[in-house]
């Protein structure tokens, strides 16, 4: 699967059009991790953009438990994309997992671009708040 069609199946680009989801993907950079590889640190600088897992999943810990399970079509790092504070949690490589990475100054010229990712953004980060024990 291409990463565009891949990326089409994420909630945070949902309904985005087909040239937008392009200039998302040749902005990635697909990245793998072995099983117990720290992708984000809990308390770590935020500047490091976010990723969407494409295969394989992580496990989301804070403050050394586990709280919740990413896999395909899910993200990591978005918190940080606003706010530019420390990571929330740590993702850890449960399995082999590949998942497609993009800066946050990346990130933000894209959403300059197509404000309907800033739209999808809070919703994602709103149903986060929602979720029991995050």
């Amino acid at each position: 699967m291409e990463l565009e069609e891949a990326l089409a199946n994420v909630s945070l680009f949902a309904g985005l059009d087909k040239k937008h989801l392009r200039n998302i993907a040749r902005r990635m950079k697909v990245v793998n991790y072995q099983p117990e590889h720290v992708v984000i640190e809990e308390g770590s600088g935020g500047y490091g953009g976010m990723g969407v897992v494409l295969s394989g999943s992580c496990k989301v810990m804070r403050h050394g438990e586990a709280v919740a399970q990413i896999g395909p079509g899910q993200v990591f790092g978005e918190m940080s994309l606003i706010d530019d504070r420390p990571r929330s949690a740590t993702v850890v490589a449960d399995t082999p997992t590949q998942a497609a990475v993009i800066s946050t100054s990346e990130f933000r010229a894209q959403i300059r671009e197509n404000p309907d990712i800033a739209i999808n953004l809070l919703k994602t980060l709103s149903t986060r708040l929602r979720e029991p024990g995050r």
